[in-house]
Parts: structure tokens; sequence; C-alpha cells
């Protein structure tokens, strides 16, 4: 006999006492930390902390987001869940310090290691650029240029 979605919901979770979070123990979306399982209905995964809210407290409003109190993003306990609209998850994502702009900003180097100040530093678009980065992607690209364009002439 087929699971219920709800059956199938309650066996990919685990409940932790001390936080009172259920932490989601099944398939994560694009590999960051909320939970994901496929629904029938439109045949595309969803996040699990919503199917959490529908299944335990009912329909989401339109217009609307489901939000974590805890600020654990794999937890689906609906206690610890609220409606609210994308600017307050944004409000609530910057006054935890989890929004990714001040995550980027406190990191004072470029992933190969070299320091974002002074004369490396360069902004883009709003975004921090590695000076130095640029250069050896620019001379790369030159070299490769270079690489293809010879020509071979006939004997």
């Amino acid at each position: 006999m087929r699971k219920t979605i709800r059956e199938r919901f309650e066996e990919k979770y685990i409940p932790v006492t001390e936080s009172g979070c259920w932490l989601w123990t099944a398939s994560r979306r694009n590999g960051c930390e909320y939970g994901q399982m496929h629904m029938a209905r439109n045949n595309r995964p969803e996040y699990a902390h919503r199917i959490s809210w529908e299944l335990l407290v009912g329909p989401i409003p339109d217009g609307l987001q489901v939000l974590h109190r805890c600020d654990v993003r794999s937890c689906v306990n609906p206690d610890h869940l609220y409606v609210g609209t994308i600017s307050q998850n944004m409000q609530d994502s910057i006054r935890r310090g989890g929004h990714q702009c001040f995550k980027r900003a406190a990191n004072q180097n470029c992933k190969r290691g070299h320091l974002l100040l002074g004369d490396n530093l360069r902004i883009y678009n709003g975004n921090r650029h590695c000076a130095a980065c640029d250069h050896i992607r620019y001379k790369a690209r030159r070299l490769n240029k270079q690489a293809t364009s010879v020509s071979v002439t006939p004997i």
C-alpha cells in the first residue's frame, strides 16, 4: 500500500530534544541546508519546511513565505516556523547576521587567499573582486587567445 505524504514526511526528520528542532535528514535543495521532498502535485521537489507547515498547520497564504524562528534551515518543526513576507525574511536574516552580504563583507581574502584591501580591491556592480585574480584571468585568456590564433602554413 502506498504511503501518504504525511507518512513519508514523518520518516524524513529526527526530533532534537535539546533545541526542539526537527532536523530534516533526507534530500537537500541544491546542496544547501534546506530540506526538500518530491511531491506528486506538481512533480517537483518542494521545501520541507513549507510541506511541514501545510501538513501540520494549514495552507500558506498567497504572497507569504514560511520562515524559521530558530534560524536552523533544516528544521521542519511547525512550532519553529511562521509565515511572513520576503521583506520580513530579509530583515530577520540581516538581524541575525546570516545574510550573504554580511558573510562576504566579513571575508578579508579572496578564494585564492589574496587580501581584499587597498589596490587589490575592485568593486564592480556592487560586488568585491580581487585585482590579482582579475590579472591572472586576463593573462590566461590572452595566452589562450594567442595559442588558438597560431596559423599553420602549408609546405
